[in-house]
C-alpha cells in the first residue's frame, strides 16, 4: 500500500485518465489545406484570455472551483499560454541545482511537499463544441503544464496529468456536449516531478504552451511511426512505415490505408508508394506496415536538409476518405562506426549549443518567432547541433530544425539536480515508471522529426538501473538512434562518451585511449554536484568521445575555445560538443519611466537564489549577440585557408563540409597596407568537394613593400545567393594572415628637433608648456593631469596606472553562488594596489630636445618600484613608458585616464569590431574600425569589465570637430584598449545594468594586456597558463601620444 495521500506527491502516478503518447498531427480532408499550412477544420484553439485565481497554501484551496455554476467574479483575467510568475504572481526562483522552499531534500522525506509552500493557479473558460463534431471523437491537449493538474470538464473530474515538458492529452467525448462547456484546470506548483526538474533555470508554473481541442473520426490514424534504411553506398533507400489505427466504433470496420510521398516543397498529388486494407477490430489498435523501396532520394543532413511530406491517407471501405495526415520527413539515417557518429554513411563533427527556452517576457511561452530568430543566429554562426538542455521543446522547434538543418539531442526531462546522490530516480522503483514515461513520451512524440540523431536519457539526475530500463523503453519504441546520458558511470548504458566541461588535458588522453583517474579533489566534488568519472580503456574504446556541456559561456567568457576544436579535430574519435549555452535567462521588466531593468536571481525576493548563473549565452536574453558569438563563428567555420607559400600568393582553402561543396560560396580578398586596402579581388567559382582541398595562387602581393608597413591578406567566403538563413553577400568564413615581409620597422624619434619647453616644478604638479600645447604631471598622483594642444582641455581626471578591472562572472568564481563568500574566495588586491599606489620620487631631466619625468611609485603586490616615464617634447609628442614587476599574477597592467565627454569618436587599427581578449580573439580581424563610445561597450546582464580591443597598432579619440589625440604602441608590443561611458568604480559597483548611469567624462583604458577570460568550467577562469599575466616577471609597455589637429 502506498504511504501517499495525494496525487500530486506519489511518483507511482503520472497520469489518470491521460491519453498514451504519440505523434502530433491533426487530421485534414484535402491536400490543398496541408500545402497552404492552414489550421485543420477540426481543431478548435483554446489560447486566449482565461479566467484565473491564484492562492499560496493550500490550506487556502477553493472548494468545487469546478462546478458551472460557481462564481469567478473574483477571477482575473490571464493569458494562455504563459506562465504565472510573469504575469505577477508568486516569485520566480531560479536556482542551478537546488529546489525552492518546501520541498524536502532529506532522504528519508522525499518526496514530501509542504502545502504552505506550493501555490495553485485555477484557470477557467468556456468552449464551444460545432454541430458538425456530433459523430466525432474529441480529445483535448494541453502542450505543457507545470508541474501537474487536474482537468474538469462541466463540473465533472476527467483526470491528472505530471510531466511538464511533454503534452497531456485526455479523450473527452462523453464529457462534452454540442454548444457551450465549460473548462476548469486545477494547476499546482509543485509536485513529485518537481524532484525531477531540477534543471539550471527559473522554476516557473502555468500553462505555457498551446492548448487545443481536436476531433477524430469513429475510425482514426492514433499514430504512425517512419523510418529508413540505406544500401551499402547510401544511395538507394527503404522505407518503412507503421501505422497505428484506433476503432472507436462498436463494431470492426474495413479500411483502405494508403502511404503517399512528395518532395516537400512541391503542392501537388502526392504519389501513393503503398497502399493496405484490412480490418480494424471494434474498440482496438491496429498496426499496418508499410515497406517500399525508394530509388535514391534526396537525403537529409544539417548540411542539406531536404525534406519530404509524407501523407496517410485513411479511407472507408466504399473509398471515401476519412481523413489524411501528413508528416516530414527525411532520408537519413544514424550510426556509430569506427568510433565515429556517421550520418548517411559520413562522419560529422557537432559544433553544438546547449539552448534553453527562453524568452526574457514569456518565460518558457516562446513565441514563434524567437526560433526563427534563435536557428537563424546559429545558422549564421557555424552551428550545427543543438541540446534540448534539458527537456523536450516545444514541437515547432523540432519543425523548423528540420527545415534549416540542425542535429539535435533530445534530452528528456529528468534531472535531480539537488537529489541526485540519494536515488532519486537512481535504482529506486518508486521513480522508475516516472522517468520512464518521461522518456517514452518524448520518444513517441518526436521519433519522426530526421534532425534528431540522439536520445538522451536526462541531465545530472545520478545513476542507476532506472535508467538501463529509460533505454530499453526508448529503444522499443525507436531502435534507429543511439542513447546518450552524461551520468553513465560504467559506460554500460551511453552509445557515446559524454564529458561535462571536461578541459583539454582530458580530451587529449580520451583521444589517445588513456585511463582517466579522478584525484581527491574531484572526488570531493562528486559528492556536491560534480560528474568527475573514472574510465578505463576498455570501458570506452569503440564509442565516439563527445562534450555535452563545454566552453561554459557565462557573461564575458569563452575564452580558450580554440583549444578544444583543436583537440577536435587532432583524433579520430572525438565527435565535437555542445557549448554551455546559447541564450541568457534574464527577465526583463520595465521601471516607472519605462526604461528596461533586466533581472535574475534575487531580484524577486526569493528566500534563496543562485542570482547571476542564469546567464550563460552567447546571446543575451533579447538574442543581443554577445561578443564571444563570433568565436563561435570563426571556429565552427567549416571553410579554412592554408598558408601553402603565402609570399608567393599560393593558398590552399580547405572545405570541411561532410555533405556539400563549395559552389555556393565565392571567395573574396584584398591585402591591407597599414589598414589600407591596396588590392582585392574575387575567386567566383570553388570546385571544392566535402572534406576536400583545393591550391589556388592569386596574385595580392604587393608590387613596392614599403619599409616598416604592415600587410595583412583577408579571405572572405560569402554567399552567392540568399538562403533561409542569411543573404546574398553574408560571410560565413573568413581568414587573415599577415605577410611576414622582413621589410623593417618605422623610425621612430624620441623627440622633435625643434621647439622650446618651457618647465615649471612647482610644488604640486610639474608643468610643461610649448606654444598652445601645455602638459601637467601631478606631484601627487604621478600621472598626466591635463593636456593641451590648443583646442580645450582633454583629461577630466589624471591618466594614472591601472592594475583592476572590473570583475567578470569567472573572476568571481566559486562565490558566484553566494556573495557572502566573495571576502574569502575574491582576490580584489590589486584593486587596493591600484588605489594605494603611492608616489615616492619624481626626477625630471632634459634628454636631447625633450624632457624627461620618471615617476617611482609604490605599489602593493610588487617586488620594487613602479615605474612611470614621460618624455615629453616641444610638439607635444609624449611617450608614456611604465614598468612594473608582480609578486602575484595580475589582472591587467595598463594606465586609466578620464577625458572630456566631447571626445567620444574612436577609431582604430586592431581587431575588432567586437571586444577581444587574450583568449577570445581569433574571431576579430585587424583592420581600422571607428564608432562611437557608446557603440564601444558591451552591456553584459551583470555589469563587469567590457569593451576591450586587443592588438592595437593606435588608437585616435576625436571630438565632433576631428581634434584630439592618436594614441601609437611604441615598441611593436601592440596595446588593449577600452572606452566606457561611465567610471570604472561604476562599472565595479553596478548590480544591473539599469543601475549603470552615463557619466559627463569617458573613461579611457590604455593598457598593456589583460589576462584571459577563461571559459573551460562554469564559473571560474581556469585561465590556460599562456593567458596569465604571471608573477615574478617584469613586465615593460609603452605608447605615444601626439595631437590630431
Amino acid at each position: 500500500m502506498d504511504k501517499f495521500t495525494y496525487d500530486w506527491e506519489n511518483p507511482k502516478i503520472t497520469g489518470i485518465n491521460k491519453e498514451d503518447g504519440h505523434t502530433i498531427a491533426l487530421p485534414y480532408d484535402d491536400y490543398e489545406s496541408i500545402y497552404e499550412d492552414l489550421e485543420s477544420p477540426y481543431k478548435i484553439s483554446l489560447n486566449g484570455i482565461w479566467k484565473f485565481k491564484w492562492i499560496k497554501d493550500l490550506k487556502n484551496a477553493l472548494d468545487s472551483f469546478y462546478k458551472e455554476d460557481y462564481d469567478t467574479s473574483s477571477f482575473n483575467d490571464i493569458e494562455v499560454p504563459s506562465l504565472w510568475q510573469l504575469k505577477g504572481y508568486g516569485k520566480p526562483y531560479y536556482l542551478a541545482f537546488k529546489y525552492p522552499p518546501g520541498i524536502s531534500t532529506k532522504e528519508r522525506e522525499i518526496p514530501k511537499i509542504d502545502s504552505k509552500w506550493n501555490e495553485i493557479g485555477y484557470y477557467r473558460r468556456t468552449f464551444n463544441i460545432p454541430m458538425e463534431w456530433k459523430d466525432r471523437e474529441i480529445f483535448i491537449h494541453f502542450g505543457a503544464v507545470k508541474s501537474c493538474f487536474y482537468l474538469y470538464i462541466n463540473g465533472e473530474k476527467v483526470g491528472f496529468s505530471k510531466g511538464s515538458m511533454t503534452p497531456s492529452e485526455f479523450y473527452i467525448t462523453k464529457y462534452v456536449r454540442i454548444g457551450e462547456n465549460t473548462l476548469s484546470v486545477e494547476v499546482y506548483r509543485y509536485c513529485d516531478g518537481t524532484y525531477l526538474e531540477d534543471q539550471d533555470m527559473w522554476f516557473f508554473s502555468g500553462i505555457y504552451r498551446e492548448v487545443y481541442i481536436y476531433s477524430e473520426p469513429k475510425v482514426f490514424i492514433r499514430d504512425f511511426f517512419a523510418r529508413c534504411n540505406m544500401d551499402e553506398s547510401y544511395e538507394d533507400a527503404e522505407l518503412l512505415l507503421d501505422v497505428y489505427i484506433k476503432n472507436y466504433c462498436n463494431m470492426d470496420k474495413k479500411i483502405t490505408l494508403e502511404a503517399g510521398l512528395l518532395e516537400y516543397n512541391l503542392k501537388s498529388i502526392p504519389e501513393i508508394i503503398a497502399s493496405l486494407k484490412g480490418v480494424v477490430s471494434n474498440n482496438k489498435d491496429v498496426v499496418f506496415s508499410f515497406k517500399n523501396n525508394i530509388k535514391n532520394p534526396k537525403k537529409w543532413t544539417s548540411e542539406t536538409p531536404n525534406l519530404y511530406r509524407i501523407f496517410i491517407i485513411l479511407k472507408d471501405e466504399e473509398g471515401k476518405i476519412l481523413e489524411i495526415k501528413s508528416f516530414q520527413f527525411g532520408f537519413k539515417i544514424v550510426e556509430i562506426k569506427d568510433e565515429k557518429i556517421l550520418i548517411n554513411g559520413k562522419p560529422i563533427m557537432l559544433k553544438g549549443v546547449n539552448r534553453h527556452e527562453f524568452d526574457p517576457d514569456f518565460g518558457w511561452a516562446v513565441p514563434r518567432e524567437r526560433y526563427h530568430q534563435d536557428l537563424t543566429i546559429m545558422k549564421q554562426h557555424n552551428i550545427n547541433a543543438i541540446r534540448t538542455s534539458h527537456y523536450p521543446n516545444d514541437p515547432y522547434f523540432y519543425k523548423l530544425c528540420n527545415e534549416y538543418g540542425f542535429y539535435v539531442m533530445d534530452e528528456a526531462e529528468v534531472e535531480s539536480h539537488g537529489v541526485r546522490r540519494k536515488n532519486v530516480p537512481g535504482d529506486n522503483p518508486l521513480w522508475t515508471q516516472a522517468v520512464v514515461d518521461r522518456m517514452e513520451r518524448m520518444v513517441l512524440r518526436d521519433r519522426n522529426h530526421p534532425c534528431i540523431f540522439m536520445w538522451s536519457l536526462g541531465n545530472e539526475a545520478g545513476y542507476g538501473s532506472s535508467f538501463k530500463v529509460m533505454k530499453e523503453a526508448a529503444l522499443k519504441l525507436d531502435n534507429t538512434r543511439p542513447i546518450h546520458y552524461e551520468g553513465d558511470f560504467d559506460m554500460s548504458v551511453s552509445d557515446v562518451v559524454s564529458r561535462m566541461y571536461a578541459t583539454t588535458d582530458v580530451l587529449e588522453r580520451l583521444g589517445r585511449h588513456e585511463e582517466i583517474k579522478v584525484n581527491f579533489f574531484e572526488n570531493i566534488m562528486n559528492k556536491l554536484a560534480a560528474d568527475n568519472k573514472p574510465l578505463k580503456p576498455k570501458q570506452y574504446i569503440g564509442k565516439p568521445v563527445l562534450l555535452c556541456e563545454y566552453a561554459h559561456a557565462m557573461e564575458n567568457s569563452l575564452g580558450n575555445f580554440k583549444e578544444y576544436m583543436d583537440v577536435f579535430e587532432k583524433y579520430d574519435n572525438m565527435a565535437g560538443g555542445f557549448i554551455w549555452d546559447f541564450v541568457d535567462q534574464s527577465i526583463r521588466k520595465y521601471d516607472n519611466d519605462g526604461k528596461e531593468m533586466w533581472l535574475y536571481g534575487g531580484d524577486f525576493g526569493e528566500e534563496d537564489t543562485h542570482r547571476y548563473f542564469c546567464a550563460n549565452g552567447i546571446v543575451s536574453a533579447d538574442r543581443t549577440l554577445h561578443p564571444s558569438i563570433y568565436e563561435v563563428k570563426k571556429v565552427y567555420q567549416n571553410i579554412n585557408v592554408k598558408d601553402v607559400n603565402i609570399l608567393k600568393g599560393i593558398i590552399a582553402v580547405e572545405n570541411k563540409y561532410s555533405f556539400i561543396g563549395l559552389e555556393n560560396f565565392k571567395m573574396l580578398w584584398k591585402l591591407t597596407e597599414d589598414g589600407q586596402v591596396i588590392k582585392s579581388g574575387a575567386v567566383d567559382e570553388l570546385d571544392i568537394g566535402p572534406k576536400k582541398i583545393k591550391e589556388f595562387k592569386i596574385e595580392f602581393i604587393p608590387e613596392e613593400v614599403k619599409k616598416g608597413c604592415e600587410y595583412h591578406v583577408d579571405f572572405s567566403f560569402v554567399l552567392k545567393k540568399d538562403n533561409m538563413w542569411a543573404k546574398e553577400g553574408y560571410e560565413a568564413a573568413f581568414e587573415q594572415f599577415k605577410l611576414p615581409f622582413d621589410n623593417g620597422t618605422k623610425e621612430r624619434k624620441n623627440c622633435a628637433d625643434r621647439g622650446v619647453l618651457i618647465v615649471n616644478n612647482d610644488k604640486d604638479a610639474i608643468k610643461v608648456k610649448s606654444g598652445n600645447f601645455s602638459i601637467k604631471i601631478g606631484k601627487t598622483s604621478g600621472g598626466i593631469e591635463s593636456l593641451d594642444y590648443g583646442f580645450g582641455e582633454i583629461i577630466k581626471s589624471p591618466l594614472i596606472p591601472n592594475y583592476y578591472r572590473a570583475l567578470t562572472d569567472n573572476d568571481i568564481g566559486y562565490a558566484n553562488f553566494d556573495s557572502r563568500l566573495e571576502p574569502i574566495l575574491v582576490d580584489k588586491s590589486w584593486l587596493k594596489a591600484s588605489k594605494k599606489r603611492k608616489v615616492e620620487k619624481i626626477d625630471i631631466e632634459e634628454v636631447e630636445d625633450c624632457v624627461k619625468i620618471t615617476v617611482m611609485q609604490k605599489v602593493a603586490n610588487t617586488k620594487e618600484d613602479v615605474v612611470t616615464e614621460y618624455m615629453i617634447d616641444a610638439q607635444g609628442l609624449i611617450i608614456v613608458k611604465h614598468s612594473i614587476t608582480p609578486k602575484k599574477d595580475m589582472l591587467k597592467i595598463g594606465m586609466m585616464v578620464e577625458i572630456h565627454k566631447d571626445f567620444d569618436n574612436i577609431t582604430w587599427f586592431g581587431r575588432g569590431f567586437h571586444e577581444t581578449y587574450e583568449d577570445r580573439k581569433s574571431g576579430a580581424k585587424v583592420a581600422i574600425y571607428s564608432a562611437k563610445v557608446k557603440d564601444l561597450i558591451f552591456n553584459y546582464m551583470r555589469p563587469q569589465e567590457n569593451g576591450n580591443r586587443t592588438d592595437v597598432r593606435w588608437i585616435e579619440v576625436k571630438n565632433s570637430k576631428g581634434l584630439g589625440i592618436r594614441i601609437e604602441d611604441f615598441e611593436g608590443k601592440l596595446l588593449n584598449f577600452s572606452a566606457w561611458p561611465y567610471s570604472l568604480e561604476d562599472l565595479d559597483r553596478a548590480k544591473h545594468i539599469h543601475e549603470l548611469k552615463e557619466q559627463d567624462f569617458i573613461t579611457l583604458n590604455i593598457d598593456y594586456r589583460q589576462c584571459g577570460v577563461g571559459g573551460d568550467l562554469p564559473g571560474v577562469a581556469a585561465l590556460h597558463d599562456k593567458y596569465k599575466l604571471h608573477g615574478n616577471k617584469s613586465y615593460v609597455y609603452s605608447f605615444l601620444i601626439k595631437p590630431i589637429k
